[in-house]
């Protein structure tokens, strides 16, 4: 990870609370978007919270305290099922974070993380016994795309995606599909045999790329089609996957 931030234990950079999702795990949730991003994405659909340090300004994300973010939360208690905390990436505001989901679980929230699964196993076992699963993105099991979209590599990725399997905190994977660029066959079919051999009922989430508001590179790529959709599906069921949805 490339960036961290430090002697934030008790502050953290969040960029915006959304009340109610229905899309960001199970049920009708509440979101907090931390700022900061280890991965520059090429198809980043929220660019706005990369960013993280001096060059960001005040008007946009807030300094804020685990518990003050709690208190703006338990608003919307009687209405929400839990909460997701995603960014940007969360995991780049490590000590925050632990905070933050230590805060959510003395409240008794249903808690979980959205993540890109950059971050070491170390943090992992810090944080697994606090929250109540893991949402993960698997952009390309190719090393060499994989740092040619993010800018970084996917070591750490696909040993989280591996331990979380296996330890049963996974609860959705999601896998964006760009045409004839990246090996979506490949990605697929890895990502669900990983799935299928300990949690065949995780939900696998198979994203059509949509050129709006992406950088230069990606502008002229083309949305995948049905029947190309079709058969990522068939490959994630044929491996064993009870919960394939496409997006």
């Amino acid at each position: 990870m490339s960036e961290q931030v430090q002697n934030l234990s008790l502050m953290g950079y969040v960029r915006r609370i959304l009340p109610f999702s229905s899309v960001d795990g199970p049920g009708n949730r509440t979101i907090i978007f931390l700022q900061g991003c280890s991965f520059r994405c090429g198809y980043c659909h929220n660019p706005e919270t990369i960013a993280l340090g001096s060059v960001l300004s005040t008007d946009e994300v807030s300094l804020r305290s685990p518990e003050d973010v709690v208190q703006e939360v338990l608003k919307y208690r009687l209405f929400i099922s839990g909460v997701t905390i995603s960014g940007g990436e969360c995991t780049l505001q490590p000590e925050f974070l632990l905070d933050l989901v230590k805060a959510l679980k003395k409240e008794n929230f249903n808690v979980l993380i959205d993540t890109n699964g950059d971050f070491d196993q170390a943090f992992y076992e810090r944080i697994r016994p606090w929250v109540d699963g893991f949402m993960l993105d698997v952009k390309s099991v190719n090393p060499e795309a994989h740092k040619e979209l993010t800018g970084e590599d996917n070591q750490r990725v696909l040993e989280n995606l591996n331990r979380m399997v296996q330890d049963r905190t996974l609860c959705e994977v999601r896998t964006v599909i760009v045409p004839e660029w990246l090996d979506n066959t490949h990605t697929v079919s890895y990502v669900s045999k990983v799935l299928a051999a300990h949690a065949p009922e995780t939900r696998y989430k198979l994203i059509r790329f949509r050129p709006h508001g992406v950088v230069a590179q990606f502008k002229g790529k083309t949305m995948p089609n049905h029947t190309e959709m079709e058969k990522l599906e068939k490959i994630a069921l044929d491996a064993g996957l009870k919960q394939v949805i496409l997006v």
